[in-house]
């Protein structure tokens, strides 16, 4: 039986409309995912530099507003749902709060390379930070200087599982 010419007509319609989609479906994912990674890039380094920040005041670090920055560290990590952890200029982990199997222990050695690149700028990467996460995140570092000498670095995570489930829900918008 001979096809009509409105049925391959149909079909060719259908394919390029398929195709379309699909390519726009590739697209969007394509851009989500560093869409995702320059806000959260954004967000974490706006709140590291926050806490870092907190600590220009000496007496602050040294004296009993210490309390006051580890509950305003705590309020933070809440807010933008991370990991946020203090280390010491040799890489010791002093201080953590967020997810308990993903940050740090107190007393945690952080790889001496990437405490020094931290304490040099802002330092950002994908990844485990050598072990000392549960999990793959994206980290934020950031120096912590007291009377322009470095004292240590702020670092900031969240899971990159985080991304999937945003990925996830733009590619059920799309379709």
């Amino acid at each position: 039986m001979r096809e009509s010419i409105f049925a391959k007509y149909f079909a060719t319609v259908v394919a390029i409309i398929s195709v379309c989609v699909i390519l726009f479906s590739a697209i969007v994912l394509g851009s989500t995912k560093g869409q995702w990674i320059e806000d959260k890039d954004a967000l974490l380094s706006k709140n590291v530099k926050i806490i870092s920040s907190l600590y220009q005041n000496p007496s602050n670090y040294y004296g009993f507003e210490q309390l006051q920055i580890y509950g305003t560290i705590d309020a933070i990590s809440e807010i933008i749902d991370s990991t946020i952890f203090l280390v010491d200029e040799n890489g010791q982990c002093y201080y953590s709060v967020g997810e308990e199997n993903n940050a740090p222990k107190n007393g945690y050695i952080i790889n001496q390379g990437i405490t020094l690149k931290a304490t040099k700028g802002k330092y950002v990467e994908t990844g485990d930070l050598s072990g000392a996460l549960g999990e793959r995140c994206f980290i934020v570092g950031y120096p912590i200087v007291i009377n322009g000498a470095q004292n240590g670095v702020v670092f900031a995570s969240i899971p990159l599982n985080q991304s999937n489930t945003y990925t996830t829900e733009i590619f059920k918008i799309t379709l």
